[in-house]
């Protein structure tokens, strides 16, 4: 995994990207009987007040 994230004020915003091989959290499967490379793009952006 790799991002970066940036503030600015009250404004949060971070990117990341995985690539990774069993992992459910990336849409792979936690048994380990799969082959194929998953990988996501996440941008998340929050406002804090």
């Amino acid at each position: 995994m790799t991002g970066f994230s940036v503030a600015a004020g009250g404004l949060f915003t971070y990117f990341d990207f995985v690539n990774a091989k069993n992992q459910p959290f990336v849409g792979g499967s936690v048994a380990g009987d799969s082959d194929d490379v998953e990988q996501r793009f996440n941008i998340n952006i929050g406002y804090y007040f």
